[in-house]
């Protein structure tokens, strides 16, 4: 059976959606649950564990975005993960997780291999999802792109695809020990893609170019967590400098289709940002 964690966001909900379709069974770990299939589940209620992993042998693990302090925020969980005897954790990473140990991503990978538990690591590049979601109130309201990544490009992923591949490496043997790195097929400079909604959007959307600090303070004030704003400033960093515009060919190759195309994805999400 399968426990998945992050069932109400972005991923998780798709995966759940994959699972069902598979007929697998699984249990959504849930803070209040509400349906039938939910197990209480509190990253810092360790009184939770027990229950929430009962019979499970597979866990789909997604870090929430206020908890920024992995050794002591998912630690617990992953050791209790050690005890019960869990075949297989499924962890959603970060694009480039090894090349920036700073960030809660590649900790919580470190303490995953530390405690020598069975793994499969999908590290996915910049979700379009953020375009709908994160940034979608600046898009609306203002026509802007609001990120501090300037003229770097980024490999663009749909979150669909993410819990498709998600719900292929926890159906099918062969995964455990493995990193996939998942991208989209194109990277685009954040001006490319201002471009892409301008044309669909049929007016002018204009990509800002701020600092680190002009970013997290406006994150910040916008009501987004502390450790959020600095997890993302360092995300688009890291585009700032030229380092997430990678491609990999794991997507394709698990999901065995094209990945879905930022163009595609505009076109279907036009309601979100009129």
């Amino acid at each position: 059976m399968i426990l998945v964690t992050g069932a109400t966001g972005n991923v998780g909900g798709l995966l759940c959606r994959e699972l069902t379709e598979r007929s697998c069974v699984f249990f959504r770990g849930v803070s209040k649950p509400t349906l039938s299939n939910d197990r209480r589940l509190n990253f810092l209620d360790p009184s939770t564990f027990d229950a929430a992993l009962f019979g499970i042998d597979r866990v789909f693990l997604v870090r929430p975005p206020a908890l920024a302090k992995p050794e002591k925020d998912m630690r617990p969980f992953l050791e209790a993960c050690q005890q019960k005897g869990i075949k297989q954790v499924v962890f959603l990473s970060l694009q480039g997780a090894a090349r920036n140990p700073w960030t809660p991503h590649a900790k919580i990978e470190a303490i995953i291999r530390e405690l020598d538990l069975p793994y499969t690591f999908l590290q996915p590049s910049f979700f379009m999802q953020n375009l709908t979601q994160q940034h979608a109130q600046d898009i609306r309201e203002h026509d802007e792109l609001f990120m501090p990544a300037g003229r770097g490009a980024t490999n663009f992923i749909d979150a669909r695809d993410i819990a498709l591949a998600a719900a292929v490496v926890l159906t099918e043997p062969g995964h455990e020990d493995r990193s996939y790195e998942l991208t989209g097929s194109q990277a685009y400079r954040y001006d490319e893609v201002a471009a892409l909604l301008s044309q669909v959007l049929g007016r002018t959307i204009v990509y800002s170019q701020p600092g680190l600090l002009r970013y997290l303070w406006r994150t910040w004030r916008q009501g987004n967590p502390l450790g959020y704003a600095l997890v993302t400033g360092v995300i688009y960093s890291v585009a700032r400098l030229g380092k997430a515009d990678g491609y990999s060919d794991a997507l394709p190759t698990l999901i065995q289709r094209s990945p879905i195309s930022l163009t595609r994805f505009i076109e279907e999400h036009r309601a979100q940002w009129v």
